[in-house]
């Protein structure tokens, strides 16, 4: 082909190869040990040289498993990247090439930052010209983005060209089914999205073993017209790679909630008791209210309240003291409410004497003294 036209700011440009059962030799091998003396005496006589501003393009290679194919990418302007798609897990090399400058220290950028912990190798070919690789010897899609070499000259930041590495593969979900609780035969929606590359993607519904609706594009709204029992759900996504399977999403039926638990009456003075619980299972929806009952002992009215939860604990002010009492709860959700609880039984203290005891006398014993008084009579 026609060599290439020179960039005006772009010291070097970068080449990119797909690794397959032959390696490209198209760069020669290192120098001999024995060369290194000659070499470094000839290098201490040369002055540090400024950048010559040549520009080399190398050309693309990417060779499959199964066939060698050879292809030529030109850059067509300053700052358009080299689009570069690879299927994932194949192993990617991306070349740079450097001349005008003596041990240069070259870096690969991907999107802005500075590429760590993966294979870096950089190779002199002469004592100007530098070849810089960076391998990925699996590519997923956290390794797709856009590429470059960078070097600094006299204070300034010199960049390649860019190459933009597509990484295609089997569809990879942004939304998978959730796990939810509905009112039996209301209907309902699931939620399933898939991106690749490459597109389009097709997301195919599942409901238990069976396909359920029609193919959708991602991303899909699945609009269920509703079930009487717990059901599960899945989504397919298909694209020309392949496909993915999404988590299973259990779809549950809300009911009434089970009974309270450990109804317990505590802090009992002679007007005042509280009562605590623990609720049962939920029914699959929260609970919003509890129902508190109390009856005095051979007394026919009983007093009822309904009051938001949590917590699960209630006052019961306004009792009589020295007092047989009984109490009860349920709770509630959006289904109703639940039995209510065994009931409980407790007695509330009596009043404290209003006057002192009367007729307080000690009696002396052989071997101890007895102190005696009155009884006081309690209030009622």
């Amino acid at each position: 082909s026609a060599p290439f036209p020179p960039f005006p700011h772009l010291p070097f440009l970068p080449d990119f190869e797909f690794l397959g059962p032959t390696r490209d030799k198209r760069f020669g091998g290192r120098k001999e040990d024995g060369d290194k003396d000659d070499e470094g005496e000839e290098m201490e006589m040369k002055q540090t040289m400024q950048m010559r501003g040549l520009l080399l393009l190398l050309p693309a290679l990417w060779a499959l498993v199964s066939r060698d194919f050879r292809a030529v990418t030109e850059a067509k302007g300053v700052g358009m990247p080299i689009k570069l798609t690879v299927s994932q897990g194949q192993p990617v090399k991306l070349n740079c090439s450097l001349e005008g400058m003596e041990e240069p220290e070259m870096l690969w950028i991907k999107d802005g930052a500075v590429v760590q912990g993966i294979d870096q190798v950089y190779i002199p070919v002469n004592e100007e010209h530098w070849i810089g690789f960076l391998s990925l010897k699996s590519v997923d899609r956290t390794d797709s983005g856009k590429y470059w070499c960078q070097v600094e000259t006299n204070g300034k930041k010199e960049e390649s060209q860019h190459v933009w590495l597509i990484v295609e593969g089997v569809p990879y979900f942004t939304v998978e089914p959730k796990d939810q609780s509905v009112i039996p035969g209301r209907p309902f929606q699931m939620a399933c999205a898939a991106v690749g590359p490459p597109e389009p993607v097709t997301i195919v519904w599942w409901m238990g073993d069976s396909r359920f609706g029609h193919p959708d594009i991602s991303p899909s709204i699945l609009n269920v017209s509703g079930i009487n029992q717990s059901t599960v759900f899945s989504c397919e996504a298909h694209n020309i790679k392949g496909l993915s399977s999404s988590r299973t999403a259990i779809v549950q039926i809300k009911a009434i909630p089970f009974p309270p638990l450990n109804v317990t009456v505590t802090k009992i003075t002679s007007n005042n008791a509280t009562v605590t619980w623990q609720p049962g299972f939920n029914g699959l929806s929260p609970l919003h209210s509890c129902t508190v009952q109390q009856v005095a002992e051979l007394q026919d009215e009983v007093v009822t309240e309904v009051f938001s939860v949590p917590p699960f604990t209630r006052a019961l002010p306004g009792l009589k003291h020295a007092t047989n009492y009984s109490v009860r709860v349920q709770c509630s959700n959006e289904m109703g409410s639940s039995p209510f609880s065994d009931w409980v039984y407790f007695q509330t203290l009596g009043l404290a004497p209003n006057c002192t005891p009367q007729n307080v006398h000690i009696i002396q014993r052989d071997s101890c003294l007895i102190l005696e008084w009155e009884a006081v009579v309690p209030e009622m």
